[in-house]
């Protein structure tokens, strides 16, 4: 993932982790980037349900809607505009 994202800025935090504003080098666009804290990515019940949940939002689609992206630990979320 490092060599996929630039971290820019911290916009907050929370007991479910840390929210950055990063750049994808790929696309060329800018994220957020979701980590999530050690303990919490290494429980399976957890990552099985926050997947899943990803896997509903990402069939949300409107302009309006950010699409997301779950990689094990780290959430992303790209503005579709």
């Amino acid at each position: 993932m490092a060599t996929r994202y630039r971290i820019v800025s911290l916009l907050g935090g929370g007991g479910m982790g840390e929210v950055h504003r990063a750049t994808d080098l790929r696309l060329s666009k800018q994220v957020a980037l979701k980590l999530l804290p050690a303990e919490v990515a290494r429980d399976p019940k957890f990552l099985a349900r926050f997947n899943n949940e990803v896997r509903i939002a990402r069939q949300v689609s409107h302009p309006n809607v950010c699409s997301s992206v779950f990689h094990g630990f780290l959430f992303v979320l790209v503005n579709r505009r």
